[in-house]
């Protein structure tokens, strides 16, 4: 089956340009020229693989339509977006963005990301799930339970919504609980290269996002605890 990509750029010789690029690889194309458009796109498309998503768009930013999708959805999104500096790229990923990369872009660089990105969200989705008759491997810290089978978080038995990048961190820390991880070390377990300051930092975004979703903003987390110079860790 084709997977599907959702590109939305007001920027029509950039959509265009894009799926240029991309058609040679045989993925099923959508293109939108807004968030309203996209958002259509999406309701008529519910299992859409990834978004290519433009940052300043007239109208609804791409900021404000990745956190309109994050409310129902999981799919990775990935910014493309002309602004450079560390703090639009966090917000990006704050916005709940899987990763972010910078116009002008080299088009192999994109075509590297979204495939990168496939192949994860491949592994996300279950490709080797057990039947639902079988008994599925859990993690479990407390009322903290992470199914690798199905990939799914639970929390006092209520399921939360994480993106694939999200999942794969909690993934990553709890299997390795209650061993300390720096920001670098889970970057280069998920993703298998080394870590640049960038990409650190969006792993602290991506651990902040988890910390909201399980409520563990207080003070003295619950979850995913922190060693001040040294990373993070369950435990």
């Amino acid at each position: 089956m084709k997977k599907k990509i959702l590109i939305v750029d007001d920027d029509l010789d950039i959509r265009e340009s894009i799926k240029m690029i991309i058609d040679s690889e045989d993925y099923e194309i959508f293109l939108a020229g807004d968030a309203e458009e996209g958002t259509d796109i999406i309701e008529q498309n519910k299992d859409i693989d990834i978004i290519i998503l433009d940052v300043m768009m007239p109208g609804k930013s791409g900021i404000q339509f990745c956190r309109e999708v994050r409310e129902k959805y999981t799919m990775p999104i990935l910014f493309i977006s002309a602004r450079t500096s560390e703090s639009d790229k966090i917000m990006g990923l704050s916005a709940g963005g899987d990763d972010y990369i910078v116009k002008p872009f080299s088009y192999t660089e994109l075509l590297a990301k979204i495939k990168a990105i496939l192949r994860r969200q491949y592994v996300y989705n279950g490709s080797q799930r057990r039947e639902s008759y079988q008994i599925y491997e859990y993690h479990r810290y407390k009322d903290l339970l992470v199914n690798k089978d199905i990939n799914e978080v639970l929390l006092n038995e209520k399921k939360v919504c994480c993106t694939e990048v999200e999942y794969r961190i909690l993934l990553v820390m709890i299997e390795n609980s209650p061993s300390c991880m720096s920001a670098n070390e889970i970057y280069e377990k998920i993703w298998g290269e080394l870590c640049h300051q960038y990409t650190s930092n969006s792993i602290m975004v991506h651990i902040r996002n988890l910390r909201i979703k399980l409520g563990d903003t207080g003070k003295k987390p619950e979850y995913i605890k922190t060693t001040w110079g040294k990373g993070y860790y369950i435990g």
